[in-house]
């Protein structure tokens, strides 16, 4: 389906942005992701910035832990939202089935996502069996990182 907008209206665009860990905090990522989405939505004027969502030192395992995640899903539901605008499926979901459940309710609702990283268009048919790939490898990411962080706070 596609981005549910008329000829004439502009594109009602959002960005998702996350940090996991206090020191890409720190490392000011989270203010760069702003930033750089804010300027990249304001300079197109085909856009129009519906707002920027997102979640700073919250793991990506579980969107109902993220409620930047979870307000910008319920102004997708609402119509407020056509396109959103993230860094990587990493920063989107690790969690290969959420992140699956996300991209398809999203795009029932007309909602288009750009996960620019991968240089992905969910909206593309292409895209969408790449992304399912992706998710799974980012999902088994994040599972191996946990691991290694538990067995590091065991050793001390």
């Amino acid at each position: 389906m596609l981005e549910r907008r008329t000829r004439m209206e502009k594109i009602k665009a959002a960005a998702y942005c996350r940090v996991s860990t206090d020191k890409e905090v720190q490392d000011g990522s989270y203010e760069l992701q702003v930033a750089y989405y804010t300027d990249l939505i304001n300079a197109d004027p085909d856009m129009e910035l519906a707002g920027i969502y997102g979640d700073k030192g919250r793991s990506g395992l579980s969107a109902k832990k993220r409620p930047g995640l979870q307000r910008l899903m319920n102004d997708c539901r609402a119509g407020k939202i056509n396109r959103i605008y993230t860094k990587s499926i990493a920063r989107f979901a690790r969690n290969m089935a959420e992140c699956a459940e996300m991209v398809r309710e999203l795009g029932d609702l007309g909602v288009n996502i750009i996960f620019e990283e991968q240089e992905l268009n969910s909206q593309d048919e292409q895209s969408r069996l790449i992304l399912n790939i992706f998710s799974a490898i980012a999902q088994q990411e994040s599972y191996s990182i946990s691991q290694h962080a538990k067995m590091a706070h065991e050793q001390h």
